[in-house]
């Protein structure tokens, strides 16, 4: 066989390297918007995705679908009555991944019936009802409402690829890299009332998802899907900040002081923590305080369409 030219040689193998290269960027970008200590886990995690997406050959399936999410599973807050001498008191139980998930997924074929897949999800939360306190002099209502955006990939089994209706299975992980919730409260007390609200970013993380359901093929190339999901995930918050103050419908946010308005999470808090109480407590800096997780784990149901290409 007739060996290439040297040049023709070096010019493709130039082509192929700046392709390599613009994949590459390409398949980390996502990982530049996620916390430093979570990017190289979610290099890895996005690379592979893209890689794999990148070099099957076979019909890939598309689909996009949108449902109702709910969550039971922890303890978010408290609700209280008081009447007279008697009071009752009882915990609220929900998830802040509760809302309306819209969810575009591909999965790519490997063989017959094992397939992978790769997803991007936005979660619109719900008002979730975390503080209820009703008093004699006091009432006070907070909710808290949630939005995620998040990326996903993992293992699929498809089954009876033959027929039109086609059920599946798949177990994978997710990485939500934005995240906020507000939090929302209302505040009375004799003549009095203040409402405020706070937005807290979320740091980044990791969770997994199992979800099964059916494929309803209805041309070569178009059908429906519908099916129940689940999520586990636990986030942990960044930074809040107050971005609401009124009192008695009057705008009072000016007058609060940045240790007021402003936190900052921490891992631990020790004597250079900036708390009331310590020696070098600061109005001017943001207040620091202990974090703890939010809760985001989600059962789903979901319909959709779908097409392959």
């Amino acid at each position: 066989m007739k060996e290439k030219p040297s040049k023709q040689r070096d010019m493709q193998r130039l082509i192929e390297e700046n392709l390599n290269a613009i994949m590459l960027s390409i398949c980390q970008f996502p990982a530049y918007i996620c916390n430093k200590t979570n990017r190289m886990k979610t290099k890895i995690l996005f690379l592979s995705s893209c890689l794999i997406a990148a070099s099957a050959s076979a019909q890939v399936d598309f689909s996009l679908r949108s449902g109702l999410a709910c969550g039971k599973g922890s303890t978010i807050g408290q609700t209280y009555t008081a009447t007279g001498n008697t009071f009752t008191r009882s915990n609220l139980n929900g998830s802040y991944g509760s809302g309306i998930p819209v969810t575009a997924m591909a999965v790519i074929p490997i063989d017959d019936c094992f397939k992978w897949y790769v997803m991007f999800d936005y979660l619109c939360g719900r008002p979730v009802l975390v503080d209820d306190y009703s008093g004699s002099s006091l009432t006070n209502l907070e909710e808290v409402r949630s939005k995620l955006f998040s990326f996903g990939t993992g293992a699929r089994f498809e089954f009876f690829n033959e027929g039109r209706l086609r059920p599946y299975g798949q177990l994978g992980v997710s990485a939500p890299v934005i995240g906020r919730y507000d939090h929302y409260g209302t505040q009375t007390f004799g003549n009095n009332t203040i409402e405020w609200t706070e937005r807290t970013r979320l740091r980044p993380g990791y969770g997994c998802d199992a979800e099964g359901g059916l494929n309803l093929r209805l041309t070569d190339r178009f059908g429906l899907v519908a099916g129940v999901g689940g999520s586990h995930l636990n986030l942990f918050p960044i930074k809040t900040e107050l971005t609401r103050y009124d009192v008695n419908g009057t705008d009072d946010l000016a007058n609060r002081s940045v240790y007021q308005s402003m936190v900052n999470y921490r891992k631990e808090i020790n004597e250079n923590s900036n708390i009331s109480g310590n020696s070098n407590f600061d109005q001017d800096q943001a207040s620091d305080q202990l974090r703890s997780y939010s809760p985001f784990s989600n059962t789903r149901v979901f319909v959709g369409i779908r097409g392959s290409f």
